[in-house]
């Protein structure tokens, strides 16, 4: 049996090779092997080294929760490096997790990060802001090094935000260095009702079954987002979907996956969607926990999954048949957690599991 210092040794050994590895692989264009290959090394042992540079790779792609997730290890294990400490808050804050960030810069000594990362959370949540001197050519630089991170993750309702502070308090130098970003309107917190006209223009138009608790469903679903919010809807008419989401910023995904597809890949985005709105999705595919991994990915942190699923009335009608209870399985499978949960006829009245013609589900995306 090797000593555990031999072991110790040949772990820390792995680090460098394994930084020297992900260099090589994304030089060849292969950001994959990278990530892959600094995965298998944290898998034994935790390096501060290799956790930033894996959240490194997932902030490039959008992904605050991988950035998160990689980070956690080394920062439980009593890192003292800084700026894995700030990277953890601005993955938090790019996710909502705004008290996370917040608890995070809450030191008695501050790195620059710091005190950046902290303004630009209390710029995000509405309270006071720390004093920075923004004349420091430096501060600016890191305000927009974070920002841009933070665009990459889908948050330019943060820009909107920091750009109109820097107009308010007269921050003309940072308010002239964030003008080529991206920006968005935050979403407004106040509830919208969708149209409750046009169902028999609906049920004309939509070619699957069920078109009147689709109707209801999707009206109901719609009124669940407040406006701004954004909606990803996915189904084989999502388009007809358009009435009732005026009042968010929405996509639509026309061309779910065939019978033969494992899921979406990388088509949704990390943290994207406040809300997803599945109609008859999980019925199409050869892989339904596949599919809602890939949800569960497009989805923000406290963000929603609408869930309608053929029950056995409609078996006939699609490729794969779903119990109730085993599309509740599978969500929970992928780190959603359940909210509701009703077996409902064609029409939209309660009926029995075994008699329904759809179950309507939603679950929720909790990342801590």
């Amino acid at each position: 049996m090797f000593p555990r210092s031999h072991i110790n040794n040949q772990r820390e050994a792995l680090t460098p090779l394994a930084a020297a590895m992900a260099d090589a692989f994304e030089h060849a264009g292969d950001s994959r092997a990278a990530t892959q290959g600094l995965s298998l090394v944290s898998r034994h042992g935790i390096s501060d080294g290799v956790a930033l540079r894996r959240a490194e790779q997932a902030f490039a792609v959008g992904d605050a929760t991988a950035a998160l997730n990689a980070l956690i290890p080394a920062w439980e294990a009593g890192s003292e490096d800084l700026h894995l400490d700030v990277q953890m808050g601005l993955a938090s804050l790019a996710l909502g997790l705004y008290d996370v960030g917040e608890t995070l810069t809450d030191q008695d000594t501050y790195s620059l990060e710091h005190s950046v990362l902290r303004w630009l959370a209390a710029v995000s949540d509405d309270f006071e802001t720390p004093e920075l001197d923004w004349e420091r050519a430096e501060t600016v630089w890191i305000t927009v090094t974070m920002l841009k991170t933070l665009v990459q993750c889908g948050r330019s309702d943060i820009v909107y935000r920091v750009g109109q502070v820097a107009v308010e308090d007269g921050l003309s130098g940072l308010h002239q260095s964030i003008r080529s970003l991206p920006a968005q309107e935050p979403a407004v917190a106040k509830a919208c009702s969708p149209p409750l006209h046009g169902r028999e223009d609906f049920k004309d138009d939509w070619e699957l079954p069920a078109g009147d608790i689709v109707f209801n469903w999707l009206w109901t679903s719609a009124r669940q987002a407040f406006t701004g919010e954004r909606l990803l809807t996915v189904g084989l008419q999502a388009d007809l979907f358009g009435r009732f989401l005026e009042h968010v910023s929405s996509d639509h995904i026309l061309d779910p996956p065939s019978t033969e597809s494992t899921g979406y890949v990388n088509r949704l985005k990390p943290g994207r969607y406040d809300h997803i709105v599945s109609i008859f999705d999980l019925n199409r595919g050869l892989a339904p926990s596949a599919v809602l991994a890939d949800y569960a990915r497009g989805l923000t942190h406290e963000g929603q999954l609408h869930l309608l699923v053929a029950g056995p009335n409609l078996a006939h009608s699609f490729d794969l048949c779903l119990s109730k209870g085993a599309v509740e399985r599978l969500c929970e499978e992928v780190g959603l957690k359940l909210v509701g949960s009703d077996s409902r006829d064609e029409t939209g009245l309660p009926a029995s599991e075994s008699e329904a013609d759809v179950y309507l589900i939603r679950v929720e995306k909790r990342i801590i």
